[in-house]
């Protein structure tokens, strides 16, 4: 089993023991008879808001009379689904069957939309996030996941609300960057500015690919090169170059997937590029000539937006991980370069994050095997937003690696879940990316990783120019 959590987990873990302590605290009440037929709707059907089905009908037996109050029963449920996902969602969906008008409505349709995220569930996350929204539609954390799920469903009228919630997301952004510029501190100033440009980047990719499936192909494109410019990804490069193709841009399309393979991605993503490059280049052209060319101009291009963005950006926005500067909870600051030469391990952690908390002992494993090389260097990257937990949570571990805040270095290495191990090589490129672990295995394979990346001859494995904005 593979371990690992997103940054909706601290969400969904707080609001689930929300429910299980209030549920706890209050006094039992008489049991309601209640028809279970009420709003809760099946993530099996079209997630329009009028549609009013239930959760599981016709899938799941309606609940039994337990002769418990409802605050027991919610109780007793969330104690019973511990801190699995798949089991909360399931079981949070039946108490709603069970009681349509449960006092705690709205924080259990959140923490099913939360745990519906983990388990990349678009049409649990398209129904629930519909309902919050419905409560508040503004809500940057729920507009965006919503609209991205609705259209996976292939259906114009999810599409249409998909392109109304990114466009009320891309109004909130604007919103919240004119809060940011009047931050005093420099450093949460740069910060929060680079997170709202990547909120307002997927804001206009996810409209451009509203109106693309609209049938509106021309402003696709024009929003996804938008997308594409205020927050560099390959998302938004692959999404230009889907709908150029569409529109019969052949040679466009080609160099818009240049874009993307020059971006940080996994090798199975650029090696569907270079496949996707070719089979549209040859569209236009006879044979491949000149393809390597547009695939290099790419790079160059890329590589140098994002040079200049950093010249007017704050470290959040460095192309390089090598060129991070990383402060500590006690000590001084570490330059990354100071570490050229060595192969760098980064474990990317928080202290709410569980798995993180049962993959430490085998990052000791790990350490323990490397002990006296000193071309290696573990860094443990802390991820928390509330830094003041941090240096009671290290010494209360005893931890003995050292631990520094990740400082906008996870979003440069595009780092969206916990834990995530990233292995630098000698050359501060990218070399491996682990999302996640399985723990039979991860000694083993995070160990080989470091091997191979100390007999890495010349920089990372694939040539790519990191995220920048």
């Amino acid at each position: 089993m593979r371990f690992g959590c997103r940054s909706l987990t601290i969400a969904f873990a707080v609001l689930t023991m929300s429910l299980l302590c209030t549920a706890r605290e209050r006094p039992g009440t008489a049991l309601q008879q209640q028809d279970p037929a009420g709003e809760a709707q099946s993530p099996s059907t079209s997630p329009s808001p009028s549609n009013g089905r239930p959760a599981n009908a016709g899938a799941e037996e309606q609940p039994k009379d337990t002769g418990q109050s409802e605050e027991q029963e919610l109780s007793m449920l969330v104690q019973q689904a511990g801190r699995s996902p798949i089991d909360m969602v399931r079981e949070l969906e039946k108490f709603l069957l069970r009681y349509p008008d449960a006092k705690r409505k709205d924080e259990i349709n959140r923490a099913i939309f939360a745990g519906a995220m983990q388990l990349h569930d678009d049409r649990r996350v398209a129904v629930y996030g519909e309902r919050l929204l419905k409560k508040d539609g503004n809500e940057m954390g729920v507009l965006g996941p919503t609209a991205k799920a609705l259209l996976t469903l292939d259906d114009p009228e999810a599409a249409r609300r998909a392109l109304g919630y990114a466009q009320q997301l891309e109004s909130e952004a604007h919103a919240a960057a004119k809060m940011v510029d009047q931050e005093s501190d420099s450093h949460e100033r740069a910060k929060r500015a680079f997170e709202l440009d990547r909120v307002l980047g997927d804001a206009l990719l996810t409209q451009a690919n509203a109106n693309g499936l609209l049938g509106k192909t021309d402003e696709a494109i024009r929003l996804s090169a938008q997308a594409f410019d205020i927050n560099l990804n390959a998302e938004s490069a692959r999404a230009r170059a889907r709908w150029l193709e569409k529109a019969g841009r052949f040679d466009e399309a080609v160099m818009a997937l240049a874009d993307a393979f020059a971006l940080p991605d996994t090798s199975d993503a650029h090696a569907k590029d270079r496949q996707k490059m070719g089979e549209l280049y040859r569209k236009d052209h006879s044979s491949y000539v000149g393809l390597g060319d547009l695939v290099l101009a790419g790079y160059d291009r890329v590589t140098s937006v994002a040079n200049e963005r950093n010249k007017k950006a704050g470290n959040t926005a460095r192309t390089k991980p090598i060129d991070f500067h990383l402060s500590s909870p006690s000590g001084p600051d570490l330059s990354l370069e100071s570490l050229r030469g060595k192969v760098v391990v980064l474990d990317f952690w928080a202290t709410w994050c569980q798995p993180c908390r049962v993959q430490r002992p085998l990052y000791e494993q790990v350490e323990e095997r490397f002990k006296g090389d000193d071309r290696v260097v573990f860094l443990a990257i802390n991820s928390d937003e509330q830094r003041d937990v941090v240096p009671r949570f290290v010494k209360d571990q005893k931890w003995t690696t050292p631990v520094y805040y990740e400082d906008g270095l996870g979003a440069a290495l595009s780092v969206t879940s916990l834990p995530t191990t990233i292995l630098l090589d000698k050359q501060g490129e990218l070399f491996s990316k682990l999302v996640g672990f399985t723990p039979t295995n991860f000694v083993d394979l995070l160990s080989d990783r470091i091997r191979e990346a100390l007999n890495a001859k010349g920089g990372g494995a694939t040539p790519m120019a990191a995220q920048a904005n």
